[in-house]
C-alpha cells in the first residue's frame, strides 16, 4: 500500500468536491435554516402577539362566562341575528364569530358549533374552543348521571413527577437527552447515505468515462478506493464542522441585536416559550403550565449535558459507520 497515492487521490477528491458550487450553497444554506427554527418562532410570536376578538353568539344560554379571555382572545357575547353579525363584523373589529344554536339538549351541540372567520383562525384557537365545549358537554353528563365531577377529578387528577438526579446532585432530564440522542443519530444516519451515495456516484462516473481505467494503470484498486472514501469522509466532515462554526456564530450575533442588553437565561427563556405551549387550551390547564417552566427545565438539563463526548462520539460512530457503508456503496 503505497501512501503517498492514497493521499493524492484524498487529496483530488477534497479539494474537488469542496470548490464546487453544491457544497458552498448547502454549506452556507444549512447554518441560516437551523438558525431559522429558532428565530423565525420568536419573530412569529412578536407578530402574533394582536388579539383576536371573537364574539360569542350563544343561542343555547349554556355557555354564558364559560369561554375566558387572554392576551391572545378576547371572547365578548353579543345577542341578535347571526346574519346581521355576519354583516357589521368588519364596523365592530370583529375577527371570528363562534355561533353556538340552541338546542334543549346539551348533547347535540358536538357538530352543531360554527366559527365563522375573515381569515383562517389557528388550530390552538380552534382546538381551546372545542375542549371548553367538550367540558361542558362532560359536566352535562356527569350531571346526568347524578356523578360528582369533583370526586372523579380527585382521582384522575393524581399526578406524579419524579426529580432525576446524578451523583453528584446535579438535576438531569431523561426527555432531553434522549432527545439529543434521536437527532444525533439521525444526523449520522443522514449523512452516511449523503456521502457514501457520493462515493458511489465517483465510482460511477469515472467507470463510465473509463477515466477509471487509466487511473488503474497507475494505482491498486484498494488505494483508489482508500483515497475516495478517506477523502469524501473529509469532506463531510469539513461541512459538518463549518455548519457547527456557522451556527453558533449567526445565533450569537442575532441572540446580540435581537436581546440587547438582556441575560443569556432570559434569551434562552423568550426563545423557548416562543415555542411552548404557554397559553392553557382550557381553564384547567393553567395550574399545569405554572408547574412547568419549560426555559428552566431545559436551561438546567443542557447544564448537566457533556457537549464534548457526545461531539466525540459522535465523530466516532459517524467515521465508523461511513467506512462500512461507503466501502459498500463503492463496492
Amino acid at each position: 500500500m503505497n501512501l503517498h497515492k492514497i493521499t493524492l487521490i484524498l487529496k483530488r477528491e477534497y479539494l474537488t468536491r469542496v470548490k464546487k458550487k453544491s457544497f458552498i450553497i448547502m454549506t452556507i444554506l444549512g447554518p441560516l435554516l437551523m438558525g431559522s427554527v429558532i428565530v423565525v418562532p420568536y419573530f412569529i410570536s412578536q407578530v402574533s402577539d394582536e388579539k383576536r376578538i371573537i364574539a360569542v353568539l350563544d343561542e343555547s344560554h349554556l355557555f354564558t362566562g364559560k369561554f375566558k379571555s387572554d392576551r391572545f382572545t378576547d371572547f365578548i357575547y353579543v345577542t341578535g341575528s347571526l346574519d346581521s353579525l355576519r354583516k357589521e363584523n368588519t364596523q365592530e373589529n370583529i375577527s371570528d364569530i363562534l355561533y353556538i344554536p340552541a338546542t334543549e339538549d346539551i348533547l347535540g351541540l358536538t357538530k352543531g358549533v360554527v366559527l365563522y372567520s375573515d381569515n383562517q383562525p389557528s388550530l390552538a384557537v380552534v382546538e381551546r374552543i372545542e375542549r371548553t365545549i367538550e367540558n361542558e358537554i362532560t359536566s352535562a353528563k356527569y350531571a346526568a348521571a347524578n356523578i360528582d365531577e369533583k370526586v372523579i377529578a380527585s382521582i384522575r387528577g393524581t399526578e406524579v413527577s419524579i426529580n432525576t438526579r446524578d451523583m453528584k446532585n446535579k438535576k438531569t432530564n431523561s426527555g432531553f437527552t434522549t432527545g439529543i440522542g434521536f437527532i444525533a443519530g439521525f444526523l449520522i444516519y443522514m449523512f452516511i447515505f449523503i456521502y457514501g451515495a457520493q462515493v458511489m456516484r465517483g465510482v460511477m462516473e469515472e467507470k463510465t468515462s473509463r477515466i477509471v481505467e487509466v487511473i488503474i494503470s497507475s494505482v491498486k484498486p484498494f488505494e483508489l478506493m482508500m483515497g475516495k472514501i478517506i477523502g469524501v469522509a473529509l469532506v463531510g466532515l469539513t461541512q459538518f464542522l463549518l455548519w457547527i462554526v456557522l451556527t453558533a456564530g449567526i445565533y450569537t450575533t442575532v441572540s446580540a441585536t435581537l436581546f440587547r442588553g438582556e441575560t443569556t437565561e432570559k434569551k434562552v427563556e423568550q426563545m423557548i416559550q416562543s415555542r411552548a405551549p404557554t397559553t392553557p387550551m382550557f381553564e384547567s390547564d393553567s395550574i399545569f403550565v405554572q408547574k412547568n417552566d419549560w426555559a428552566a427545565e431545559v436551561t438546567d438539563a443542557m447544564a448537566t449535558i457533556n457537549f464534548p463526548l457526545i461531539l466525540g462520539m459522535f465523530l466516532f460512530y459517524f467515521l465508523g459507520g461511513y467506512l462500512l457503508y461507503s466501502a459498500l456503496f463503492a463496492a
